[in-house]
């Protein structure tokens, strides 16, 4: 409470003057109180916001308007406020730009009469006044009995000075009891000076300016809607971009957001802050009909939980919706995988690949392919799995003789996986004797029967032996699951540092902790030997860019390799973020990437005392999943929690990471 507003003795009544209590709407017969009833009561305000600033407000979320210019978001709106009193003239308008203000104008004041401004609550509204900043002025009379600038909540004194009273650059904060719905400013014109009255000069003058109010208040009621439509409101499988069609309303705060959750975690939100002026105590639209987007390609293939949530202006928050849905965004095959081979296939003749074409949808990720290679019968059937057989290339053993080859991709993108198998080889041959002599692929000529090493046309122009890779790149570099994939470049050359053009490369990875290296892209050099490829994203591996000097070979003839640490990605909810000081919490979250069936293990983590404490280490499920409930012990403040997982873990192929910080409050 400001201390000017207190001085009930010095700044106050005169000894046995009588006044009139604060509700400008009751007739002043029968209301009068003495200077020694009034400090009483003010007493009694005073111990009532006390009681209130330590009790608990949980029940009820805050937010600030603004009126008038000399508010701090200035504006030329006086909102709820309005004249009272019986002024000769009154000024609504606050819209004349800085020092412009509203209230009463008049050149005289009766005996125990009071004018002013006023602020109330709609009726029936879920509403009430917690704080007060108002900047106003009430000048002193000219003549005849004394004034006093006077402030009241639901007709009980909070404030008392004797004028003139000059707020106009520091407010008066007046913290209200919980109850207030009604706020008056008031010039009161004594009653104890042998019937004089109050007279402020000649004509029309201010009796009272309010330059500007900021209004802190509490929306008890929470706000309301339903869905009305929307693909993500079905049952049927998902994929691609979806919607949520509502309509949201809230008759008292108003409608300040719609969010949309999955599995728990904010995935979209439509502000209607630019609808919102915070002028008046609907300070947002009273209802929205609307729909909010989501591509349901961000998430793994299968079910989710999908929640709505409109929030107010005081941002009070309600569920509107509450269901599961099932996503679908696995890469889709539009052209068969194929086997790179001649006409006919022989013992130790390296086979290669090419994956064939896969589509997926936009927010998926790239596509990453791994192969499996199957023996089938001489008519392409019956085929089995073919142990170690998981690279992109295959060189035929002795025991595939007389039987077929087929390769299968599997292509997987952030979502899911689909797979498609090429058709099968001709049949495997012993050697290529076995068929008298028979033009190599590109040689235009006849094979020496006697060895196929060399074997096969010269890999881009200039083609050697001794080819050399320079990237462009750093042999090790670091990087966040986010931006895991990047791009690639490079330059191959011959021994004599000339360009090789027109070269096909092999960018293969060796992920951590496997010993098995399959394709996951080429590229091809330019006339000048560059080249560039996007490498799609993955965990921490090892990657190399190879080059054969002839298609058949089965040794590379240069290679350059790279080093490439992946943090870990984890995402991390805490609901509530508001809570009491022994209130309990729950934080959720989710590891991405492929989560060994083991789980993975966090470390959960509190800003305490200037330094991150851990206080759980949970084991998320098999899809990187946890839950973990956490009950504060008395603390009071802002508290900022994180996730950590932990670099080394087996089977979990990536370096340490960390997810966002959420604060929690707790009073």
């Amino acid at each position: 409470m400001d201390a000017t507003m207190n001085e009930l003795d010095h700044g106050g009544l005169k000894r046995g003057a009588r006044m009139t209590s604060f509700n400008p709407n009751v007739p002043a017969t029968g209301r009068s109180m003495d200077g020694r009833l009034r400090r009483a009561l003010v007493v009694t305000l005073l111990g009532s916001v006390l009681a209130l600033a330590i009790a608990s407000g949980a029940n009820a979320g805050t937010y600030t308007i603004e009126n008038c210019p000399s508010a701090p978001g200035g504006n030329g709106d006086p909102g709820p406020w309005t004249v009272f009193g019986a002024p000769q003239n009154t000024r609504g308008s606050c819209s004349g730009g800085p020092g412009n203000w509203i209230g009463p104008e008049g050149g005289s004041m009766s005996p125990g009469g009071l004018d002013g401004v006023q602020v109330a609550v709609p009726a029936g509204s879920g509403i009430t006044i917690r704080e007060a900043k108002v900047w106003w002025f009430v000048p002193h009379q000219s003549s005849g009995a004394d004034t006093f600038a006077i402030a009241s909540a639901n007709a009980g004194i909070v404030g008392e000075s004797g004028t003139p009273l000059d707020r106009s650059i520091t407010p008066n904060d007046f913290v209200l009891p919980s109850t207030t719905t009604e706020l008056t400013l008031a010039d009161y014109c004594s009653n104890d000076d042998a019937g004089n009255g109050c007279v402020f000069g000649i004509g029309e003058n201010p009796n009272l300016e309010l330059l500007g109010s900021q209004l802190t208040l509490a929306d008890s009621n929470l706000p309301s809607g339903s869905v009305t439509g929307g693909a993500l409101a079905s049952t049927r499988t998902l994929s691609g971009i979806q919607s949520l069609a509502y309509n949201v309303q809230d008759t008292d705060s108003g409608v300040r957001l719609v969010q949309l959750l999955i599995d728990g975690h904010p995935a979209a939100t439509n502000d209607y802050g630019t609808k919102c002026p915070y002028t008046d105590f609907q300070a947002c639209p009273a209802s929205e009909s609307d729909s909010i987007s989501w591509n349901t390609a961000s998430v793994a293939d299968g079910q989710h939980n999908v929640e709505a949530t409109v929030q107010n202006a005081a941002q009070n928050t309600s569920i509107v919706y509450d269901s599961t849905i099932t996503t679908e965004n696995a890469p889709a095959n539009t052209s068969a995988p194929t086997i790179l081979a001649p006409s006919q296939v022989f013992v130790e003749a390296a086979l290669s690949t090419h994956p064939g074409a896969w589509s997926a949808p936009t927010g998926a990720g790239s596509i990453a392919y791994g192969y499996r290679w199957e023996d089938c019968d001489g008519q392409g059937n019956n085929c089995t799995a073919i142990a170690g057989a998981e690279s992109a290339s295959y060189t035929p053993a002795p025991s595939d003789v007389g039987r077929t080859l087929r390769l299968l991709v599997n292509a997987s993108d952030n979502d899911g996986q689909a797979s498609a198998s090429s058709a099968p080889s001709s049949v495997v041959l012993a050697s290529q004797g076995s068929l008298g002599a028979l033009a190599g692929p590109g040689t235009g000529g006849t094979l020496n029967t006697s060895s196929t090493a060399g074997a096969g046309a010269p890999n881009g122009t200039a083609a050697s032996e001794s080819a050399q890779l320079r990237l462009g790149v750093q042999p090790t570099i670091t990087r966040t699951f986010a931006h895991r994939s990047f791009r690639l470049t490079g330059r191959l050359l011959d021994a004599q540092g000339d360009p090789i053009g027109g070269a096909a490369l092999e960018i293969t990875q060796q992920i951590v902790g496997s010993s098995q290296t399959r394709v996951i892209a080429h590229a091809r050099t330019r006339p000048d030997g560059t080249f560039a490829v996007s490498v799609p994203a993955g965990p921490s591996r090892l990657i190399q860019v190879a080059y054969r000097a002839l298609a058949s070979d089965v040794s590379y003839a240069a290679q350059a390799k790279i080093e490439e640490s992946v943090g870990a990605g984890v995402q991390l909810g805490v609901s509530p973020r508001s809570t009491s000081s022994t209130g309990t919490i729950m934080l959720t979250g989710r590891v991405q990437g492929p989560i060994p069936q083991q789980g993975t293990i966090i470390e959960l983590l509190v800003h305490y005392r200037g330094r991150w404490e851990p206080f759980r280490t949970p084991r998320t499920d098999s899809h990187g999943r946890f839950e973990v409930a956490y009950q504060f012990e008395g603390g009071v403040g802002r508290f900022p929690f994180r996730a950590e997982v932990p670099a080394g873990q087996a089977s979990f192929p990536f370096a340490g990471g960390y997810s966002q910080v959420v604060d929690v409050s707790t009073g």
